[in-house]
């Protein structure tokens, strides 16, 4: 499946499930982008497949413990790749 960042435009052509399950994305789940860490909800009626979360699915969002573990290791990702290229 290949959706495109609605923040960055990225281009991403596989996705992973953080939260358990291995089947495939359906409709509001959530999703983020790997290169700027926009959180995304799957959306198979947009032409890339996702959508920007509304101010109120954001809130929810950003209050969901599963999705704050999935921030922290996303910047935690990020910090380790900048110590890297240094």
């Amino acid at each position: 499946m290949k959706t495109r960042c609605w923040n960055c435009g990225r281009e991403n052509d596989c996705v992973a499930a953080p939260f358990g399950a291995n089947e495939g994305p359906k409709n509001d789940d959530v999703t983020m982008c790997i290169r700027c860490g926009s959180l995304a909800i799957f959306d198979d009626s947009f032409p890339d497949a996702i959508r920007k979360p509304s101010p109120s699915e954001k809130f929810e969002l950003l209050h969901n413990k599963e999705v704050q573990r999935l921030i922290v290791a996303w910047v935690s990702l990020q910090q380790r790749l900048a110590e890297e290229s240094e």
